[in-house]
């Protein structure tokens, strides 16, 4: 089990800092000190930070597609924000880095459920997890929708399935071998709703809606129909969900729509309603070097839970 290696080799040692609660617990002989660690909420503790993890996932990457870093980074977005609907236009080096942080995170909201039923998920007396958050663990188990047509020379797409068998991760995937815009569904130029497929082990039906997005990452060669597709995505976005869109500041055709996105982030009375956005460049490379973020902000408020800190 590549998974549960990864998770046992990586833990931190414990310091005397720790809480005294936890520090007590550690002290018991109940069990072996690597389980007791176990129990403990270290969000590090995820398997895409042991060499197990990147030696299994090796096969998948290709220097063309430019994913070295945004795997990572992928992988730390979905673990800060805990998305449990996740979709992937383009299969590949980055679609591992988005199952197991979909793993990591359900792993690591259950061992804040054993630490509430010790008791011990508080901080000087106060709750540490939002009231109601952790009651239901089922509605956090994330599932990745990845979508590919193997049309890509370089694709590494049909190596997912291999890898996420290895670390154990199928559990969370739906792979869809089709066209991105067959997937969507959008023949009439009306409707926003995905291809009625569903992956291995998905519980729904032909009839059944779609879940409503958490995040989406868009890696695929679209040029001047990128703008469409963001469109269709955009419309299966909840409200404070997230695009990624790959490649989008030095090349002239996505950049060109990057800078009219920039000018409607504002406009309410706009198809995208109000969103936030923000790009990123790596500056050592001529292309495929770059990415942005946008936020759907329309209906949606972050809530306020303390004053300090």
């Amino acid at each position: 089990m590549v998974a549960a290696a990864a998770t046992s080799a990586l833990l931190p040692p414990i310091g005397s800092g720790g809480a005294s609660d936890f520090s007590a617990f550690l002290s018991t002989t109940a069990q072996p000190l690597d389980r007791a660690r176990k129990a403990a909420v270290l969000g590090s503790m995820g398997a895409m930070y042991n060499p197990a993890f990147l030696k299994v996932i090796a096969p998948l990457y290709d220097m063309h597609m430019g994913v070295e870093n945004m795997g990572p980074m992928l992988y730390s977005l979905v673990r800060f924000q805990k998305p449990t609907h996740v979709l992937e236009i383009g299969a590949g080096y980055t679609s591992i880095f988005l199952l197991q942080a979909l793993k990591d995170n359900y792993d690591e909201l259950v061992r804040y459920q054993e630490l509430i039923k010790r008791d011990e998920c508080h901080c000087d007396g106060t709750p540490w997890c939002v009231d109601g958050f952790m009651e239901d663990e089922s509605k956090h188990f994330g599932r990745l929708a990845c979508v590919d047509n193997l049309a890509h020379a370089a694709t590494t797409a049909h190596k997912v399935v291999e890898a996420a068998e290895k670390l154990e991760l199928l559990d969370h995937l739906d792979l869809y071998f089709k066209d991105a815009w067959e997937y969507m569904d959008d023949s009439s130029g009306v409707a926003h709703n995905p291809a009625e497929h569903v992956g291995e082990g998905a519980a729904a039906s032909s009839t059944t809606a779609p879940p409503l997005l958490d995040m989406a990452w868009l890696d695929f060669g679209q040029g001047e129909k990128l703008g469409l597709f963001v469109e269709k995505v955009w419309a299966r976005l909840r409200p404070g969900g997230l695009v990624l869109c790959h490649s989008t500041l030095t090349n002239t055709l996505t950049r060109t729509w990057l800078e009219k996105m920039r000018s409607r982030a504002n406009d309410v009375t706009d198809v995208f309603g109000s969103f936030a956005t923000m790009s990123f460049r790596e500056p050592h490379k001529l292309f495929q070097n770059s990415f942005s973020i946008f936020q759907k902000r329309k209906d949606y408020q972050e809530p306020t839970f303390t004053k300090y800190p």
